[in-house]
């Protein structure tokens, strides 16, 4: 599994950008593709907004971008949307992590609720978890 996240950026006083994103969302799914998850960062740059998708397989992502850029509904939406950006799209790819949102320089206070004190500590913690087979990691950055 991949999760494929792009981050959109403004130019100031540009409106709109979420509804046609939520567009974007709606023609996607009607064409047979993943859904969009959409936020506004609530730090950083004014009314940037990021979206992320979930693909099986890097595969199968590359194979979707023709059925994007042929899909007229799709294209016209992203018409509108270029024009409202100070720079295009940026566009990365993960692997589906339970850490893949930790960025450097992000401090994690907690982790399964207990206080994480030093990095020793983490491993340790983190190796606890792994032994245990948990499927959830809960943090607190």
């Amino acid at each position: 599994m991949i999760v494929v996240k792009r981050t959109y950026t403004p130019v100031p006083g540009a409106s709109g950008l979420g509804e046609l994103l939520n567009q974007v969302n709606s023609n996607t799914v009607a064409a047979g593709m993943p859904e969009l998850k959409i936020f506004r960062k609530f730090l950083g740059h004014h009314g940037v907004m990021v979206t992320m998708q979930t693909w099986g397989s890097l595969e199968v992502y590359e194979a979707s971008r023709s059925n994007v850029r042929n899909t007229p509904k799709i294209r016209e939406v992203f018409m509108k949307i270029y024009p409202l950006l100070a720079e295009t799209h940026v566009t990365e790819i993960f692997e589906e992590s339970p850490l893949m949102f930790v960025t450097v320089n992000d401090v994690i206070v907690e982790l399964q609720k207990k206080k994480v004190i030093n990095s020793k500590q983490f491993s340790s913690l983190i190796q606890e978890i792994i032994n245990k087979g948990a499927k959830t990691l809960y943090l607190a950055i």
